[in-house]
């Protein structure tokens, strides 16, 4: 069996992209990306792991003929049948829902707003992550 694990924004305190967005918004200069309106799909550290260990485990014990009825399923390039399991939380939220929060968590302001062309200009081609943003739901998670 194949398991495709697509991965929202990992949140942790100690890493990954809040780690990184701690300094700035602990010194009173945290703010939104863009207009505020990507949607963010993240998920905690501690869920993505404890999804990894299921995914790993149901795929130990089922067999391959229920996974080909799944909806979630693809064949690949050998017939055999991966199912595709996005990793995030079920309820993703914008970016300036997610400023707002930190913001609120940390005791400080968030008014502070990256204007899209400084994004392009800091990180280039990357910066359509930060901007576009992506609605992804745990579907086959939630199925399972």
């Amino acid at each position: 069996p194949v398991a495709i694990v697509r991965t929202g924004v990992v949140i942790h305190p100690k890493g990954g992209m809040l780690g990184k967005l701690l300094t700035p918004f602990k010194m009173g200069v945290g703010g939104q990306l863009g207009d505020g309106q990507q949607i963010m799909s993240w998920v905690s550290r501690e869920d993505w792991v404890g999804a990894a260990i299921f995914i790993i485990e149901k795929h130990l014990a089922d067999d391959v003929s229920t996974q080909a009825m799944h909806e979630n399923t693809q064949q690949t390039t050998n017939d055999t049948t991966a199912v595709v399991y996005n990793l995030t939380a079920p309820n993703p939220v914008n970016n300036h829902t997610f400023t707002k929060t930190l913001g609120s968590w940390l005791h400080r302001p968030t008014f502070f707003t990256l204007p899209n062309f400084l994004l392009k200009l800091m990180f280039g081609e990357m910066s359509t992550l930060l901007i576009d943003g992506q609605k992804v739901l745990p579907q086959a998670l939630l199925d399972a």
